[in-house]
């Protein structure tokens, strides 16, 4: 299924995801000028390619990693919690967190990394077992 990427007020399009390329919003994380990208089963190679070409032409410096088992998509490996990113205890590119604070946490599951940040520092977590 194509994809359009439209702006949210206004009438034009910014860019299609085009053929075989897979795009899921959970593999999408934007933090003010940076766009990352997990590279999973549900956005592949090629929906990788053609959404980082999008967002590189409206500005961005994007990201790219591999999402890893057992996460479905990355953002169950990290969150953006106020000016800092929060990840689950996982190996990342060289650079991805550049310009980061990054908080690790030690995670093993699957949505780890997906948190609620109240404010202050403060983030709801899922109790390791």
């Amino acid at each position: 299924m194509d994809g359009i990427i439209s702006p949210i007020f206004g009438h034009g399009k910014i860019g299609e995801i085009k053929g075989n390329a897979s795009c899921e919003g959970g593999d999408v994380i934007l933090a003010g000028e940076v766009a990352f990208i997990g590279h999973s089963s549900r956005t592949n190679e090629e929906g990788t390619r053609q959404l980082k070409n999008i967002l590189e032409n409206i500005g961005y410096d994007v990201r790219v990693a591999t999402v890893a088992k057992p996460f479905l998509h990355l953002g169950g490996m990290m969150s953006i919690v106020g000016n800092a990113i929060l990840h689950c205890h996982h190996e990342f590119p060289d650079g991805f967190f550049d310009g980061f604070e990054e908080i690790i946490i030690e995670c093993d599951s699957f949505i780890g990394g997906n948190v609620i940040y109240t404010g202050k520092r403060k983030v709801i977590v899922e109790k390791k077992k």
